[in-house]
């Protein structure tokens, strides 16, 4: 019988060194469900994240010294000659400056770099080609062009020792034109399905959660607006803003939710937005034609987002409150995430990336 430690490939794979959205802990997670030695190395961050190993942060002067200057590095060299593969998330790598990239393709190493948002996403380019963006929201001018001369200053020189580049999402495939798209995973097993129970919504106010990290970025003050102008309108209906507070707590309030609204101005949707899908509740988010073009036609028919921008929030929310077919559009969409957003339907995804460049 083979060892569950021991890859069916023989590839050992090293996730990190940050944990956005969780993406180098379920990656990880989900390679080792089917076979392939994967370890996901990652920097704590406020959210603990799911990881195999954290760099935690230390604030004892003494820890401080012992695993900054000691420990940590000495971890981080230990990686670079154990792991055959490298999958580098959000343009960074184990060493300050990237400077062990050059190191790795030495020893003959492979490298992955895998983007999830603004480490690609270009500020002058976005806010000239769309009439609205989140990148309105997220910098000024000066700010954003501080940041453009700095990402592509980075993805040039990670182009040079790049054996293999991914983007979560359409969102963002025009910024690194010979990427593949690989959808955002999630471990879909620590959601509880709880699609909708009877509600009397004589006595029951519709309610809407709304998770933002950012709420410039979201476009949540689009959405209060619509849902005050709807409540001044008569309509039974409750926004539930769900900030700063810990993720099993999130999870709960999805559940008292009726649907979930994701993003107005991005074109497209997160983690967040996958998450309220797989704890069955339906979402609504802004989806760019654009964007819909650049992924597989099964995903773009069983997609179950209902398309709404800052200008058309209300409508679509008027909409949904006169039609009420929230439980099957939760199943729809747990199903949805079932079958696109899985990690281990990911990680077979991600384990062909592997094949082509060992």
């Amino acid at each position: 019988m083979r060892n569950k430690a021991e890859s069916i490939n023989g590839l050992r794979v090293f996730h990190g060194i940050v944990n956005y959205g969780t993406q180098a802990g379920y990656i990880a997670k989900g390679l080792r469900v089917i076979g392939i030695n994967a370890r996901s190395y990652t920097i704590m961050d406020a959210f603990n994240r799911e990881t195999d190993f954290s760099f935690k942060k230390r604030e004892n002067i003494f820890k401080k010294i012992f695993y900054y200057k000691i420990w940590y590095p000495l971890v981080k060299t230990w990686c670079i000659f154990n792991f055959d593969i490298f999958h580098f998330y959000y343009g960074t790598s184990l060493w300050p400056n990237q400077l062990d990239l050059p190191v790795i393709k030495f020893f003959g190493k492979k490298i992955v770099h895998h983007y999830l948002g603004h480490d690609v996403e270009l500020y002058k380019e976005t806010i000239e080609k769309y009439e609205f963006s989140n990148m309105d929201f997220w910098a000024d001018e000066i700010k954003g062009s501080k940041h453009d001369i700095i990402i592509k200053k980075r993805l040039k020189n990670e182009l040079k020792f790049s054996d293999f580049q991914i983007v979560c999402s359409p969102h963002y495939y025009q910024f690194v034109p010979n990427s593949t798209i690989i959808h955002l995973a999630i471990d879909t097993s620590k959601f509880e399905f709880t699609p909708l129970e009877y509600k009397d919504y004589s006595e029951e106010p519709v309610v809407i959660v709304h998770a933002p990290t950012h709420r410039g970025v979201k476009g949540t003050q689009f959405l209060i607006e619509a849902v005050e102008r709807l409540q001044n309108e008569g309509y039974f209906v409750e926004l539930n803003i769900c900030e700063g507070i810990p993720h099993d707590i999130l999870l709960e309030e999805y559940k008292k939710a009726d649907f979930s609204v994701a993003s107005l101005l991005g074109g497209w949707f997160g983690t967040v937005g996958i998450e309220a899908m797989a704890s069955g509740k339906g979402v609504i988010s802004f989806l760019r034609e654009e964007y819909l073009n650049h992924v597989e036609e099964e995903y773009k028919i069983d997609l179950p987002i209902v398309n709404a921008n800052r200008d058309t929030i209300y409508d679509v929310l008027k909409h949904c409150l006169l039609n009420r077919n929230f439980k099957e559009w939760g199943k729809k969409s747990r199903l949805f995430v079932e079958k696109h957003h899985d990690m281990k339907i990911v990680a077979h995804q991600v384990n062909k990336i592997y094949e082509t460049i060992k």
